[in-house]
């Protein structure tokens, strides 16, 4: 049974205060009791960064819980971010230590660690009461901090290989040519 609309989404989950197509099934998978269904738009960009698995699987992670909770939304972008940092060899005892680092050694360039390091604040905000609590109107901007930083380390690389790639096969296709 497909319903198009989130409106009887929202009558078995809370989560979607967006609209969203699902594809719904009346029967479940494996032992699992109730409805199961699948988000079909929107999709997450994970697969658009090339991300290693292990990477993918902290960003959906964080992706689920966004519009459940903000402070958990940016806890988990920052797991995200300090997995980028391991995945890249960066050294340092903080993550604010490991994200300069990365800048050191030239992964990300002075302005990318300054993104990277705004990500890492308001990570902060939402792990500690103490500090504040986020709210809806920070979930695009933490969002945005760690897709400026998944692109430049993970997509354009990928997007240069891809070009690179296709200039050379063109280039002989026009030598063939000559």
């Amino acid at each position: 049974m497909k319903v198009p609309q989130a409106e009887k989404c929202k009558d078995f989950c809370q989560v979607f205060k967006d609209s969203r197509n699902i594809d719904w099934q009346e029967t479940g998978f494996d032992d699992e009791p109730g409805p199961k269904y699948k988000i079909l738009y929107p999709q997450t960009k994970a697969k658009d960064y090339n991300l290693p698995e292990k990477l993918e699987k902290a960003y959906i992670a964080a992706q689920r819980v966004k519009n459940i909770d903000p402070n958990a939304f940016a806890v988990l972008l920052g797991r995200t971010l300090d997995m980028i940092c391991i995945e890249k060899n960066a050294h340092g005892r903080t993550l604010s230590d490991k994200i300069k680092n990365m800048s050191e050694i030239g992964i990300i360039p002075q302005q990318i660690s300054q993104i990277a390091l705004g990500l890492k604040d308001f990570r902060n905000i939402g792990a500690h009461a103490d500090l504040g609590e986020l709210s809806e109107t920070e979930i695009p901007i933490v969002e945005e901090l760690i897709n400026v930083v998944l692109e430049y380390v993970y997509a354009a690389p990928a997007m240069i290989d891809r070009v690179r790639k296709e200039i050379d096969k063109l280039k002989g296709k026009q030598t063939q040519q000559s």
